[in-house]
């Protein structure tokens, strides 16, 4: 689409029996990645100010990303993320995730009294722990914990006692949670 009426691009190309297409864009190109009849794999490139397609090489992208002006896919064959156009930087990635509510399945008066995270984080990672109770809009940081030696280990939180919680994990760099486990004890008809 040049602005005027919608045009086909890819006639010359003749991709008759060409198929498992995925696709990304940045900075006025168009990136094709898909497989030829016989199988193999090409990374076809559309310039769309010149309107010139080139072939870049043999990648099998199986997604495309655009964030910040850079373009990423990931390599079919490695799984790992590649930047393919602009610089991938070593800029730090900040990120979150909060979960619904824990400890509202718990009848009799039950209450969670500790948490424990098993989780890995790379040595220039950090993660913070924060916990909502009782939907008071008001989270509280229960944990900073700072990556040292590429390894998994595990690290227990005790919340303070409450009908039921949420967490929310902020972290900077790579890491990975691989499990939540939470404990549970009985607790009294008396309100805390």
């Amino acid at each position: 689409y040049d602005g005027g009426l919608p045009m086909e691009v890819s006639r010359n190309l003749r991709l008759e029996g060409w198929g498992s297409g995925v696709a990304g864009t940045a900075a006025g190109k168009y990136y094709l990645s898909l497989t030829d009849p016989e199988g193999a794999s090409h990374l076809l490139v559309y310039d769309t100010h010149r309107s010139l397609w080139h072939r870049e090489d043999g990648l099998r992208a199986l997604d495309f990303a655009t964030c910040r002006g850079k373009l990423y896919a990931i390599d079919g064959k490695s799984q790992n993320i590649l930047c393919l156009r602009g610089q991938p930087g070593e800029e730090t990635v900040s990120w979150m995730a909060q979960t619904g509510e824990l400890g509202l399945g718990s009848p009799d008066r039950k209450y969670i009294s500790r948490l424990t995270l098993r989780l890995q984080l790379d040595p220039s990672a950090q993660l913070k722990v924060w916990g909502e109770y009782d939907l008071s809009g008001t989270w509280e940081l229960l944990a900073v914990i700072r990556g040292s030696t590429l390894r998994g280990f595990a690290v227990p939180i005790r919340p303070r006692r409450c009908d039921f919680l949420r967490l929310k994990f902020q972290g900077t760099g790579p890491g990975k949670l691989y499990s939540l486990t939470k404990t549970v004890e009985g607790g009294s008809d008396i309100q805390w």
